[in-house]
């Protein structure tokens, strides 16, 4: 919902760079829950989870605060729902300027039309005659990336054990080789965002590059083993730019008055490939380290 609301707040221009340099925050989040890992529990201290957790959990509360404190809903949406006077408000609070009469019709008019004028607000309506090739292959897109990135994600720091037991490979160590992935891939949702505002990739060529690249380096993880910390942090940036296009993308093509139904269905779409990938990835772990991720080569395949 917040990336839906920052969407429908965006002007097309440079929207995809906007919305996908705010996954930023997803990484920095991983990073401080990183640093907590490292200071309260080391070793991986198993009598030490529920104070970890505790810790983490200042975060969602702070994001508890901004909302109730600063968030807004959209124009877009308050029209739809028929509160024009509210969405005006805001709408003149950014505009700086008093809207004319002619332009608040015009504002109203090009909302309530088109797409938004002939759909229900019911989420069958992404199964329609219109949305529903949309809406399936998106649905495959998201499990797909959602087993990979979550799956890979977990296995790594089995695989970083695996490849440091000839150098005794501290808890610790693996805990700071995390923190190096994740700082390696900080900037990708920047770059990504600017890959998808170039005009002749555009969002589509954008996600298929991404996934070429990370594919390669896949390549190189299982063929070079002494640097994977380096591989594995350069795959899943390239990881998280095919992902986050790919969800900025679902963001801009479904109408607003079935945007919130539409993203709904794909979040519940990639948690299961989430899920799934936790039960899936472990199993392949267990006949042997490279397993895990010669199956991620053939989602690569798929998507």
């Amino acid at each position: 919902m917040s990336l839906n609301l920052l969407a429908e707040y965006l002007p097309l221009k440079n929207r995809s760079l906007i919305i996908n340099s705010v996954w930023t925050g997803f990484s920095m989040g991983s990073f401080f829950v990183q640093i907590i890992m490292l200071n309260v529990m080391p070793n991986f201290e198993t009598n030490k989870v529920k104070l970890t957790l505790l810790l983490s959990s200042l975060f969602p509360f702070l994001a508890l605060l901004l909302g109730l404190c600063m968030i807004e809903d959209s124009p877009r949406n308050l029209i739809l729902r028929n509160k024009e006077k509210e969405a005006l408000l805001i709408l003149e609070k950014y505009s700086l300027v008093p809207l004319s009469s002619e332009e608040i019709k015009n504002i109203i008019n090009d909302v309530k039309d088109g797409a938004n004028k002939e759909l229900s607000n019911d989420i069958k309506e992404i199964f329609n005659k219109k949305f529903m090739f949309l809406t399936i292959v998106l649905s495959f897109a998201w499990f797909l990336n959602s087993c990979v990135f979550y799956g890979t994600n977990l296995v790594s720091t089995l695989t970083m054990k695996i490849i440091g037991q000839e150098s005794n490979l501290s808890n610790t160590q693996i805990i700071i080789d995390q923190i190096i992935v994740n700082f390696i891939g900080l900037p990708s949702n920047v770059i990504g965002g600017i890959l998808s505002e170039i005009s002749f990739l555009g969002r589509k060529k954008s996600i298929l590059l991404a996934l070429i690249i990370s594919l390669v380096l896949m390549f190189l993880l299982i063929l070079i083993p002494k640097n994977f910390t380096i591989y594995f942090g350069l795959y899943l940036a390239f990881m998280t730019i095919a992902f986050n296009i790919t969800i900025t993308y679902s963001c801009e093509v479904f109408p607003t008055k079935i945007r919130d139904q539409a993203m709904g269905f794909l979040y519940f779409a990639t948690r299961i490939g989430g899920f799934l990938s936790q039960i899936v990835y472990l199993y392949f772990q267990g006949f042997g380290i490279w397993y895990p991720y010669y199956f991620s080569v053939s989602f690569y395949l798929l998507q």
